[in-house]
């Protein structure tokens, strides 16, 4: 694959209530639903209160469409079945009322003590969507 170029992409998304709009810290129960559905491309976010999907790497835009729309797709159900709905926003649109839950681990535990004031500022966290590129050789 020398020179052929390999993309990916990640999206964040935060989890709501469905009848307030306002963001809840659901992450394990939806991901205990998606795990079953579409495995290890739907993964943990730094709170509780949002999640992430990955598409594979592909060299084909129609592959790239069809995983993006299959991970919604699936991530949304996750959602639904655990009483909550996915929104993809930058930032929350309405805080919920729970304090903010770190997901555990040491990589989203140091990555709070490091940035303690940006951590504290973002009140329900932000989202993004990271496109990754791979590259075959690199010359």
């Amino acid at each position: 694959m020398t020179g052929i170029l390999s993309f990916g992409v990640e999206e964040e998304f935060f989890l709501v209530d469905r009848a307030t709009g306002r963001t809840v810290p659901r992450a394990p129960e939806v991901l205990a639903w998606g795990r079953d559905m579409i495995g290890g491309d739907l993964q943990a976010e730094f709170l509780r209160t949002q999640v992430e999907t990955a598409t594979q790497p592909t060299c084909e835009l129609d592959a790239l469409r069809r995983d993006l729309v299959a991970l919604r797709r699936a991530a949304s159900a996750a959602a639904a079945f655990a009483d909550c709905r996915l929104v993809a926003t930058g930032t929350a649109v309405l805080r919920g009322t729970h304090a903010a839950v770190l997901t555990a681990g040491p990589r989203y535990r140091h990555m709070a003590e490091r940035f303690a004031a940006v951590v504290g500022a973002q009140g329900d966290g932000v989202c993004g969507c990271h496109i990754h590129v791979g590259i075959g050789d690199r010359e």
